[in-house]
């Protein structure tokens, strides 16, 4: 016996599917405005369009219906339901004279409340040949004859189906049953269960109705069968056999749709949901574990944008797959969003057994992937919840797993666990979160310039801006707080931006003075990421009206790996400008050497981690001076960071360091305060024999 789920108005799950979904709907799904102007269509209506030249975005979903009666009646039921901007369905059957011909349809009219759209589902199509189906217009006592002999059904939720003319068939109740005349119209493996309903039918008198396979000659219809027997036991019965094949089939292909990821065929997050639902509750039975492993696919945007969606498909649908290898049979692995991907683990005995699950997992994704020809190599991080430890409900689980994830990224870890601290945690980067986004709105944030000095002279020749928080109730927050949290959250775009102009147009005060020093500003990878990030940089030394050679913008090694063709063509784009661009923190990222040869750089800034034990450490000593002989070879200036002793200083002039910066010069101020300090008329440049006149405590 058949065991298709039924087909259902989708309801609000339609206006939630994506086009990919859409499309993979056997029946036609059209878009309309209230007017009722076409605004999109699926790839069933699109077929449709093409065989009959007739629907097309713009046009009104009823110009190419004959002025008939029905669709007067349709055009009115339209126009009151679309009064409503409450949520709402209402479904109902249509026979229509189009300019092409005759079409007999069932509609269904959904509505979502905040929606300004209305979904039409037209399902059960066919076309009759009619006397003036080559573009004359039907009357309606045409369309009337024509629709009156047309043979019609209901299947079991309301819908007219056009259909072949039902099959009737007398049963003799001594022989209804017989599996060797079953076997002549129903399948062999659902002969056993029919027979079992037609010899209960026979025995009690009553009615039955049954749904099964096609005989092997059927070419795999599926049908129903309704059967009554009279009331004395020899009186012969009656059978009426319907072909139900269409809308079976309409229902598998709309429920997988619904519940089915069209890229890789698995199981998306509504059929998660219900399954992790099912086996929590199936779980607590017997005290058994349910574990949820979160997993992510690290920098995956940056195989999208190297080699194209195409390419980023196909390695979606592996790493799915390779990932379905690594779990048993009962378990499921669905992909939710993007590079997001969620195994269910159930009937699970320890934790230890999920940390094995998820560890084989991450191993299994960092073997190669070989796609036509090229080896892909990717990283895994996962999440971890576990029911009924962090809960129950299905989407707090999801929640759980989400927060272990974080978690898992911001400490560097590919694999965490869920934990009540996690989730204090998680509120508290949250709620911080929020109020950097009201210090944005409430200009809560200042700069603050620390110099770069000259070793020689003593001379300050730039200065590097440095953003800090002034929170009204918990005063000044680290960077380190909150530079990470608007990274993540996207809140360094603006506040970047923030940043980008109050520098320009402080060296803008600067050199109304006379005061010949340059800017440093920091990039994020996110900021350079943007598309439009060099056309910002070009607005703002406009409209400070500052010469772009009193700027240098200081990036991370971390954006050469990402993207190199790109971030050449943008690094070009910005030199063109004129400004000066440093690679901030050399020595600490994961960049090659051989791509400083292709980058457009100026500066090298070594890292202060090089310099804490520069006097004593012989390794730190080597590299700073590999550094600096690196960038004199190449004809790049090196700044070194983070000098807080004489000796640290007097070790970078043996090595013929010119530039310094750090807290023995001094720690970052205000533009007030770096103005009276260093470049009032009364200050003097440092004495750089001792550096104390500078210094401060």
């Amino acid at each position: 016996m058949l065991n298709l789920p039924e087909f259902r108005t989708e309801d609000a799950e339609i206006f939630e599917l994506s086009r990919e979904a859409l499309d993979a709907l056997p029946f036609g799904v059209v878009t309309l405005d209230r007017s009722g102007t076409i605004l999109r269509y699926n790839l069933a209506e699109e077929t449709l369009a093409r065989r009959h030249s007739a629907r097309s975005v713009g046009l009104n979903f009823f110009s190419d219906v004959a002025p008939c009666t029905n669709v007067r009646a349709f055009r009115g039921r339209f126009d009151a339901f679309a009064q409503s901007f409450e949520s709402g369905s209402e479904r109902f059957t249509f026979s229509f004279a189009f300019r092409w011909g005759y079409q007999d349809v069932s509609i269904t009219m959904l509505r979502k409340a905040g929606f300004e759209e209305i979904n039409i589902l037209v399902r059960g199509w066919s076309t009759a040949s009619l006397p003036g189906s080559d573009g004359e217009r039907l009357t309606d006592a045409g369309a009337a004859a024509a629709f009156a002999d047309t043979p019609k059904t209901l299947d079991a939720v309301g819908d007219m189906k056009i259909l072949a003319p039902p099959r009737v068939c007398a049963l003799d109740p001594l022989t209804a049953a017989d599996p060797r005349l079953l076997c002549e119209r129903v399948h062999p493996d659902d002969v056993a269960a029919v027979g079992l309903v037609i010899t209960h039918a026979v025995r009690d008198r009553v009615p039955y109705a049954v749904e099964y396979r096609g005989s092997a000659d059927s070419g795999q219809r599926i049908f129903q069968e309704h059967g009554t027997f009279g009331p004395r036991s020899a009186q012969a019965g009656q059978a009426t056999i319907v072909d139900v094949t269409e809308q079976r089939q309409f229902a598998a292909a709309a429920w997988r749709a619904a519940h089915y990821d069209p890229l890789t065929g698995l199981p998306n997050e509504k059929l998660l949901l219900r399954r992790i639902e099912d086996a929590v509750r199936e779980a607590a039975v017997d005290g058994r574990i349910t574990a949820i492993i979160l997993a992510n696919i690290v920098n995956f945007r940056s195989v999208n944008d190297t080699f194209g969606h195409a390419r980023g498909n196909e390695l979606l649908r592996a790493v799915g797959l390779r990932l379905g290898e690594c779990v048993r049979g009962g378990d499921t692995v669905a992909r939710i969003t993007g590079d997001s991907f969620v195994v269910l683990l159930t009937d699970v005995a320890a934790p230890q057994s999920v940390t094995n699950a998820a560890t084989r997992m991450i191993a299994a994704a960092a073997q190669p992937f070989e796609i036509d020809g090229r080896s892909h190599y990717l990283t895994l991080r996962a999440g971890v919840s576990l029911a009924p430890y962090d809960g129950h409900d299905p989407q707090g689980l999801l929640i759980a797993a989400e927060t272990a994830i974080y978690a898992a990224k911001t400490s560097g870890r590919e694999l965490r666990f869920y934990t009540n601290q996690l989730a204090a945690d998680a509120a508290s980067s949250l709620e911080l979160q929020n109020e950097l986004r009201e210090g944005l709105e409430n200009r809560q944030f200042e700069l603050a310039y620390q110099p770069l000095v000259v070793i020689e002279s003593g001379r300050v020749v730039a200065v590097e801006a440095l953003v800090r928080w002034n929170h009204p109730a918990r005063g000044f927050i680290s960077p380190l707080d909150f530079i990470p949290l608007a990274d993540r959250s996207g809140l360094i775009v603006p506040l970047g931006e923030w940043v980008l102009r109050t520098a320009c147009g402080q060296a803008r005060a600067w050199a109304d003075r006379g005061i010949d020093v340059r800017v440093c500003v920091n990039v994020s990878t996110v900021q350079f990421a943007r598309p439009d990030f060099v056309d910002l940089v070009a607005t703002v030394l406009a409209d400070s009206n500052l010469p772009a050679e009193r700027l240098e913008l200081e990036l991370t090694e971390t954006i050469m790996v990402d993207g190199f063709g790109d971030m050449i063509e943008k690094l070009t784009r910005l030199k063109a400008l004129g400004l000066r661009l440093a690679i901030d923190d050399f020595g600490t990222g994961y960049s090659s050497l051989s791509y400083l040869k292709y980058f457009p750089i100026d500066t090298l800034k070594i890292d202060r981690a090089f310099i804490k034990d520069i006097v004593a450490d012989r390794f730190d000593h080597a590299i700073a001076t590999t550094i600096f002989t690196l960038s004199q070879s190449l004809a790049l200036e090196c700044v070194v960071e983070g000098v807080e002793t004489a000796e640290q200083l007097d070790a970078l002039r043996a090595i013929g360091c010119r530039l310094v910066q750090g807290y023995y010069f001094s720690r970052p101020l205000p533009a007030d305060k770096i103005t009276a300090r260093f470049f009032e008329p009364s200050s003097s440049s440092l004495r750089v024999g001792s550096l104390t006149a500078g210094r401060l405590p």
